[in-house]
């Protein structure tokens, strides 16, 4: 009798988990304190996150100078991966990839070697940017966001601001 109550205090409680895991999926801004904030940290099961639970992300806006006239800035990276939402094409979504990887490795030596502004991985990204840059572009300004989520809080900084002219 007693292993029958336990089984139903075990399966009440498993239902519970799941009702209350899919109401927080469902419900992204619910907050009751402490008990939601918990819950959603070490027993919400996963891999259903969303962009602002990321804990730490990069990008890099780009804006281009032709002639005297700065263009608008542009996120090469996620107007890739907005391509790939809206056209399905398996090539965007690689492309996305590659445009982060490239920022994504400045970051990381400019991280080890903060003095250095201009490295060889600086130098790759600007050749593999070209790509993006119109034709008769004078110069590149390069913006390094870095966005931190912690505790459901976020907070978006500029790493660095780089001008370059292109030769």
């Amino acid at each position: 009798m007693k292993l029958l109550k336990f089984a139903r205090i075990v399966a009440l409680l498993f239902i519970f988990h799941i009702v209350f895991s899919l109401f927080l999926i469902v419900s992204p801004t619910f907050n009751a304190g402490l008990l939601t904030l918990v819950y959603r940290k070490y027993l919400l099961p996963g891999p259903f996150f969303t962009k602002d639970r990321i804990e730490q992300s990069y990008s890099l806006l780009l804006s281009c100078q032709v002639g005297n006239v700065w263009q608008p800035v542009s996120q090469p990276a996620l107007e890739n991966y907005h391509r790939l939402m809206a056209t399905g094409n398996p090539k965007a979504m690689l492309q996305a990839r590659l445009d982060r990887y490239f920022y994504y490795q400045y970051v990381i030596s400019k991280h080890k070697n903060p003095n250095v502004q201009i490295n060889p991985e600086f130098e790759q990204l600007i050749n593999y940017y070209q790509n993006y840059f119109p034709v008769g572009t004078d110069s590149v300004k390069l913006i390094f966001v870095k966005k931190e989520t912690t505790d459901f809080a976020i907070k978006v900084d500029t790493l660095y601001t780089i001008k370059h002219g292109v030769d």
